[in-house]
């Protein structure tokens, strides 16, 4: 984890471990941070990586499974029904799923545009947008851009606090994860599930290998968008490993461009 050995990983992330790996991905400001573990056996080593674009994640990864914390497969009208399944799980933690904007919303100039457009199918339609949903909507049209069914093989949405909540036997997460208490519970169950070193992706400012050469404030890069990216790759590895207590959320939607429409955890 130096920076160091970035030049050496242009033509491929993670060469030099010689072995399987998967990836769990969240959105940061700048672009997406990623969390690098063994594909099967002990997580003896842990890498984290950041990526200015999805399409230069895509490119760089011969991940065995990618989980990302973020939309993929989007309805032309209502709610994506994982999203309400997943609301129903998470309980007191239900919050941190709402839902996705509607494929036409995407393609939108602006939030105002995108929630009167919403909001004049009706309700029963999916109604408006929220704020927290337009300003994510960026990352999901970066996703949705070069998203295929074909890379959707390797490329899965995951939920961190659905993940949590199936690494806490099924029970939501007490606090919320940007509180001091929340951290420190998450961080617990990833150092359970066979994470130790959880705590030490923040020492020296996160060690953050720089796939690519821009600087990036160390502040941009949040602490729980690393904790979210961990748990997304234990998803990650629990899902190629056919863990029994995975979480696999959807009715077998698929969209207009051929995406299954679920939420793994």
């Amino acid at each position: 984890m130096h920076s160091d050995r970035v030049s050496s990983k242009q033509t491929g992330v993670l060469s030099s471990w010689g072995k399987p790996y998967v990836l769990g991905v969240d959105g940061c400001p700048d672009g997406w941070i990623a969390i690098a573990l063994p594909a099967h056996g002990p997580i003896d080593q842990v890498e984290s990586i950041f990526y200015p674009s999805f399409g230069q994640l895509v490119n760089a990864n011969r991940a065995a499974s990618i989980m990302i914390d973020m939309p993929i497969g989007l309805m032309s009208n209502g709610r994506r029904p994982c999203e309400i399944m997943a609301r129903k799980i998470l309980g007191p933690r239900s919050s941190s799923v709402f839902p996705a904007p509607r494929r036409p919303m995407i393609t939108m100039e602006s939030y105002d545009q995108a929630n009167q457009w919403g909001k004049a199918q009706g309700k029963e339609m999916g109604g408006g947008l929220s704020k927290q949903a337009w300003m994510i909507t960026p990352k999901i049209r970066e996703i949705d851009n070069m998203m295929t069914p074909q890379l959707q093989k390797t490329i899965c949405e995951a939920h961190p606090e659905l993940a949590f909540t199936r690494l806490n036997k099924m029970t939501p997460c007490n606090f919320n994860k940007r509180t001091s208490s929340g951290e420190e519970e998450r961080l617990i169950l990833l150092k359970e599930a066979g994470l130790p070193q959880a705590g030490a992706l923040f020492d020296n400012g996160f060690a953050l290998n720089w796939y690519y050469k821009e600087s990036i404030p160390r502040i941009r890069v949040a602490r729980d968008d690393v904790i979210d990216a961990a748990v997304c790759a234990l998803t990650a590895r629990a899902k190629l490993n056919s863990g029994p207590d995975l979480i696999h959320l959807s009715d077998g939607i698929i969209d207009e461009k051929g995406l299954k429409i679920e939420i793994w955890g």
